[in-house]
């Protein structure tokens, strides 16, 4: 109950900002539950340069940093099973079944990570500053904070869904949208603690640029190692 009132009033005081992002992309209304987040801090091995990179994680469970891992585990332990006979049926109720459990329901979701580079920044600059666009996997080298986020949307997680994978016609897998502009600011923040971020990034497929949203997480070691595009589903016969 407490955290729920904190949450409204958090809400209350952002303008009612959505939380992550709000809007549609490609037909499919952003909604997200839960946000984690990480943080390290090291040198560069090339450049011998201090990094201090920033992941959160928008998340459809409730308790992200609890819950999401079991799932990816439970995902990989059942896809094993299919080595050792399990049948097409039994293996795609259990898939469903699991979605169920850790997700809530079987319609579609959004998964998004969000990457603050945290240097180049000057030396009187803390973490909480404004992050401006720059795609993480483009030559452009940035001169100051820089934010990029990808979108991943999961079709609902249906018995049908998992079945075409054994008629051999697809494979279950996320629609992946990249931001294309925008800006991070973060506004408040404690070291390997919490941090709050707005967002107003522009997304491509997006119905409406920027997409604004704000982001409070509890920082989770565990999201150091994740992946928001896990394979789910891809059966090995």
């Amino acid at each position: 109950m407490m955290r729920a009132l904190l949450l409204t009033s958090a809400a209350l005081l952002s303008g009612c900002l959505p939380l992550g992002l709000g809007g549609t992309v490609d037909g499919e209304e952003l909604s997200f539950v839960d946000v984690a987040y990480a943080e390290l801090r090291e040198l560069d091995v090339a450049t011998s340069t201090p990094v201090h990179p920033i992941d959160l994680f928008l998340m459809p469970m409730d308790d992200p940093c609890t819950n999401f891992q079991p799932l990816v585990n439970e995902l990989t332990a059942l896809r094993e099973e299919l080595d050792f006979g399990m049948g097409a049926e039994e293996y795609c109720d259990t898939w469903e079944g699991t979605f169920e459990e850790y997700v809530g329901h079987l319609d579609g979701f959004w998964i998004a990570q969000a990457t603050l580079n945290a240097r180049p920044r000057p030396d009187d600059t803390t973490p909480r500053t404004t992050y401006d666009f720059v795609e993480e996997t483009s030559s452009e080298t940035a001169d100051g904070p820089s934010f990029d986020i990808d979108l991943l949307w999961y079709p609902p997680t249906t018995f049908d869904a998992c079945a075409t994978e054994f008629a051999g016609d697809t494979f279950y897998a996320p629609t992946h949208y990249s931001a294309t502009g925008g800006t991070a600011t973060v506004t408040a923040y404690s070291e390997d603690d919490s941090i709050t971020v707005r967002f107003d990034a522009d997304v491509e497929d997006a119905e409406d640029n920027p997409l604004s949203g704000r982001a409070s997480a509890e920082f989770c070691p565990a999201a150091l190692d994740w992946t928001i595009e896990f394979g789910l589903g891809q059966a090995r016969r």
